[in-house]
């Protein structure tokens, strides 16, 4: 039986254009980049689980990147860049 692929959302599609390799982008400029002015109050949150369902959908499609991200230090943006994976 063919294996198929999960789909990714149009959010999930918009967030991957911003996460690149080799630069770091943290959840307010993505929430910035995404939203633009037609921001809701939870729209950090709404990026940060469409990313963690990114991660996992790439694990299952077994893309040939993985997103990584940076340890949550309080109040600060959390930071999101993608690697090659091994």
């Amino acid at each position: 039986m063919n294996k198929q692929n999960v789909l990714y959302s149009e959010l999930e599609l918009k967030i991957l254009s911003h996460i690149k390799y080799g630069s770091k982008i943290n959840t307010l400029e993505l929430v910035d980049k995404i939203y633009k002015e037609n921001q809701s109050i939870n729209a950090r949150i709404t990026i940060v689980v469409a990313i963690k369902r990114i991660i996992e959908k790439s694990k299952k499609n077994n893309e040939e990147w993985k997103i990584c991200k940076s340890y949550q230090n309080g109040n600060n943006p959390i930071k999101y860049w993608r690697e090659k994976r091994k």
